[in-house]
């Protein structure tokens, strides 16, 4: 039972520690303006929070695959 709550303490801790350094590396300025110069093309604010959110996800999709793969083959 320890081992198990180590275990999942450790993931926790390491998703907790990604998410973290995902979000400041997400906020720099390379980032902030390329998102910017994709989405200022558009009149709408709708259509350029899209282009942003499009954007995260295109990003984050394939870590996520990856990480189910991960955890399936354990």
């Amino acid at each position: 039972m320890e081992h198990e709550a180590a275990s999942f303490s450790g993931m926790l801790s390491a998703i907790i520690v990604g998410m973290i350094i995902g979000f400041r590396h997400s906020t720099d300025g390379d980032h902030v303006v390329a998102v910017a110069t994709m989405a200022r093309d558009y009149n709408s604010v709708l259509k350029g929070l899209w282009v942003g959110v499009s954007w995260g996800l295109g990003h984050s999709t394939p870590l996520l695959i990856l990480g189910i793969l991960i955890l399936v083959a354990r």
